[in-house]
């Protein structure tokens, strides 16, 4: 059976308002949910994304609360401001509080900070340490980035979300060589993209992903819905990755 499960969805209002591209209250995002029927949705913060990850994160644990089928994503921040607390007493606490996946947003326009070792390092040994699945936007890493932190943290899922169609001659040597790099499907439309992937890799490394409110759900839905691969291999990219994934969080 298929069950969706978004891997790439933001809930709460922007910081610069646009219309028709934002949830400002939960039960906008459910109403679009259950319109295009999906079951669940893993959802970050639009205003920690932009702007204040602890207010937003904090905000989205409320706007969360009581729904079993929405689960948080937080924004991270490296640790030498002191913004957050500690790498493992943040770990800790996203332990306590349900939080199984966390998405770091570097670029210089959103919260602007450094992958490299000497800035985010300590951070991102102890998400590798708790396979706890790390989100990141195409439009704020380079692939050289990607492919350092690949080598650097071979135990870190890395999700790549926001990605577009034209991405296979860079994306197929990091897949080659690297089992823990998975992409989200709401830019991924290239044609057939989705049957060579599966081909070659298998459909382990694929999530089902809207991008809503920014975009409609129909095309991601369609491109999982219709691509010509077995249900079986469906079923995993619609919803059961991202469900292994999150259940991997804090295993060990």
């Amino acid at each position: 059976m298929i069950s969706y499960f978004d891997a790439y969805c933001a809930l709460g209002p922007l910081t610069a308002p646009t219309f028709g591209q934002e949830f400002t209250t939960t039960d906008e995002l459910l109403a679009a949910m259950e319109h295009a029927g999906i079951a669940e949705a893993l959802v970050y913060s639009p205003a920690a994304y932009e702007y204040d990850p602890v207010a937003g994160n904090a905000a989205l644990m409320k706007a969360v609360a009581g729904h079993d089928n929405l689960h948080p994503c937080w924004v991270l921040l490296p640790p030498a401001t002191r913004e957050m607390p500690p790498p493992d007493r943040l770990l800790a606490e996203m332990q306590t509080q349900g939080v199984h996946a966390a998405r770091l947003c570097p670029g210089p326009l959103r919260n602007n900070f450094s992958l490299d070792e000497w800035c985010s390092g300590a951070l991102l040994a102890l998400l590798a340490a708790a396979s706890v699945p790390l989100f990141l936007d195409l439009d704020e890493v380079t692939w050289e980035d990607i492919a350092s932190l690949l080598a650097r943290h071979s135990h870190l899922p890395i999700v790549l979300t926001g990605v577009t169609y034209r991405i296979d001659r860079l994306l197929y040597p990091l897949w080659e060589q690297y089992e823990n790099l998975y992409v989200e499907l709401s830019g991924y439309q290239g044609y057939l993209a989705i049957e060579a992937m599966v081909k070659r890799f298998g459909p382990q490394r694929l999530l089902f992903g809207s991008h809503m409110p920014r975009f409609a759900s129909g095309a991601s839905i369609a491109a999982a819905a219709y691509a010509d691969i077995s249900d079986d291999a469906k079923a995993l990219i619609a919803g059961d990755n991202l469900r292994r994934l999150l259940g991997g969080a804090y295993a060990d």
